[in-house]
């Protein structure tokens, strides 16, 4: 309530309904999310400092589909000043990395996004949004913007074929496969040159998607921030801090901190207007233990504990589902 409170939703914290649907603090601190944010690689902002001049320094957000990039990129624009850069257009502040907010880390050297042709990309700090996978899958089902496969809204997430998929699409294996189209759809990071602007990567699943696509740049060689999304909802003054002290910027006091109560999403692309999420919305929906594999098969969790790179999901301080929830009987979406 207290952070609700802080956001400006007076009307919400004093709503009865509103508040028996709100997640206890206890649970979201011991269950699932910590006490406080995890940010990855701030060893690397030293560096980041040293070798680029402040007076074009900048931060560029990136991350695969819904995870937040347009979120905090909001909050960065509104609460982080790095006084020293001299770009009148943003200030430091930028929208997404010069290689496009999707793409692999892997094509910085290789893609361009459109309007980035100038743009030195050694002097961008790339600020990478990670979500919980098993949120995150439920995620790309509403809107799966250039990932493809084949599903059905009886069975997403899915990433074991059940017998309804096999009856209507042509599996050739055990799992679902994926692919992420790149090519110029005219998004944010579509592409002005380089390999976004033909290529097709392909996955064995939604699982091997998030655990590919965060490791590389989990892997990279040049000064990155990784941050979960959860803490955006749960943590947001505390992130938004160490984000901008870690590229040498200011951020706004407590008092005059900017929160975000809305979707930060907007415009074609972006899904249904009922589909975005506000601030309560999203605490009661990734703070719920149950709602987080509900839909899932057995089989669909036993796949997932097995591709999601546990390095990663120790590292975010993600929770594996429990093991016995492998052994519940398989639910409607797998008959």
């Amino acid at each position: 309530l207290a952070l609700l409170e802080e956001a400006g939703v007076n009307d919400s914290i004093h709503n009865v309904h509103v508040i028996q649907r709100l997640p206890l603090w206890s649970t979201i601190v011991r269950d699932l999310f910590g006490p406080g944010p995890v940010v990855w690689g701030e060893e690397t902002c030293a560096a980041f400092r040293h070798s680029v001049p402040p007076t074009v320094a900048s931060l560029g957000v990136a991350g695969m589909f819904n995870t937040g990039t347009n979120l905090v990129a909001s909050y960065l624009e509104q609460n982080c000043i790095l006084p020293l850069n001299k770009n009148k257009n943003n200030a430091g502040i930028r929208w997404q990395v010069p290689w496009g907010k999707h793409m692999l880390a892997s094509w910085k050297w290789t893609n361009t996004a459109n309007h980035e042709s100038k743009t030195d990309k050694t002097t961008v700090l790339p600020v990478v949004l990670v979500r919980d996978p098993y949120s995150w899958m439920k995620s790309m089902c509403r809107n799966h913007y250039g990932a493809r496969w084949h599903y059905t809204k009886e069975h997403c997430p899915n990433l074991v074929p059940n017998q309804h998929d096999l009856q209507l699409f042509p599996y050739q294996g055990s799992n679902i496969p994926v692919r992420l189209d790149y090519g110029g759809g005219g998004g944010d990071d579509s592409s002005s040159s380089g390999a976004g602007a033909v290529n097709i990567t392909s996955y064995d699943s939604l699982a091997h998607l998030w655990s590919e696509w965060n490791r590389q740049y989990w892997q990279v060689d040049y000064p990155r921030i990784m941050v979960r999304y959860e803490d955006v909802l749960f943590y947001p003054r505390e992130l938004i801090t160490r984000i901008c002290t870690c590229a040498g910027g200011v951020t706004a006091p407590p008092h005059e901190f900017t929160y975000f109560v809305n979707s930060a999403k907007w415009g074609p692309g972006h899904g249904k207007e009922e589909q975005k999420t506000s601030l309560i919305s999203a605490m009661m929906k990734y703070a719920n233990v149950a709602k987080r594999i509900k839909g899932y098969t057995k089989e669909d969790l036993q796949l997932a504990h097995e591709a999601l790179s546990e390095d990663l999901m120790n590292a975010f301080q993600y929770n594996r589902p429990l093991e016995q929830n492998l052994l519940l009987p398989t639910n409607s979406a797998s008959s």
